[in-house]
């Protein structure tokens, strides 16, 4: 512990305790500031701290709204107004006329607005006729995920749709250790990849265009390293059957499917290893 040569108190910083010791300790000390309404000195541009600028700033706001019209405005409400407000709406809920006039005024709304919400034939055929008139056309700005256009060419890309490729995207977007391993090793090399890459409706872990080669990073529990298939938990049999469905597209495909297993890819020799995949 070392003590301020400011204030004398034990600190430790390397030299002084605070910032205020240390704009003292200047041999200027313009920094150094007295808060007009407690008088203590501080580091900060006027007040020292936000409970004496709203001191100031609550004295401003009634001088402005003592001249204003709105009697409201810069005025907060007691806990004995919002208690007479809320028993008084409850109150006026109960009677039908106002129950009868607050959905008269809502389906006025809803009738008015060019884009009506709800799943009704009514609501969509408006939303349907004011697409035509803005636009001149629905198919790429109406319709059920799968059914539009940006949809379709999103199954043809991916093998889904924008809204599950989203979720898929969500779910897969913490990195592991060894992934972040794996992506080091491309960057240091200047290997072009894609990283979650959607292939035929699955997330690979890496793919490299310019070699046509999908990797995939198996840590050893998930994928049960050295565990015969019936002696594999729930999340390792899943983990497995999934393997296999990657497998089996890439199998069918001219593309290369290369899988590295946790301790492989933390093991010290594994960039002559990864390296292999580029220099054949």
């Amino acid at each position: 512990m070392k003590k301020c040569p400011t204030c004398n108190k034990e600190t430790e910083n390397r030299r002084y305790c605070s910032r205020l010791c240390q704009y003292k300790g200047y041999s200027k000390t313009s920094r150094i500031k007295t808060c007009p309404i407690c008088n203590t000195e501080h580091k900060n541009k006027i007040f020292c701290s936000r409970k004496c600028y709203a001191v100031v700033d609550s004295k401003r706001k009634l001088k402005y709204y003592s001249t204003n019209d709105h009697h409201t405005l810069g005025r907060k409400a007691t806990a004995e107004q919002r208690q007479y407000i809320r028993e008084m709406m409850i109150e006026k809920w109960k009677e039908p006329e106002h129950r009868l006039k607050v959905s008269q005024s809502l389906a006025e709304v809803r009738a008015n607005a060019e884009f009506p919400l709800g799943h009704s034939p009514a609501a969509r055929e408006k939303r349907i006729n004011t697409m035509l008139e803005r636009y001149g056309e629905t198919n790429n700005l109406i319709g059920t995920y799968g059914t539009r256009d940006c949809d379709k060419t999103m199954i043809e890309r991916h093998g889904m749709s924008s809204h599950e490729y989203r979720n898929l995207k969500l779910r897969s977007m913490k990195i592991t250790s060894i992934e972040r391993k794996v992506m080091e090793i491309l960057n240091e090399y200047n290997i072009q990849f894609e990283y979650e890459y959607v292939f035929e409706g699955y997330s690979f872990d890496f793919y490299l265009p310019t070699f046509g080669v999908f990797i995939e990073c198996d840590g050893d529990y998930h994928h049960g390293y050295g565990i015969l298939h019936e002696d594999m938990d729930k999340i390792q049999k899943n983990t497995y059957n999934n393997d296999q469905i990657k497998n089996n597209i890439i199998k069918e495909t001219d593309y290369t499917l290369v899988r590295y297993w946790g301790h492989e890819i933390k093991a010290d020799g594994f960039k002559s290893i990864i390296r292999q995949i580029w220099e054949k």
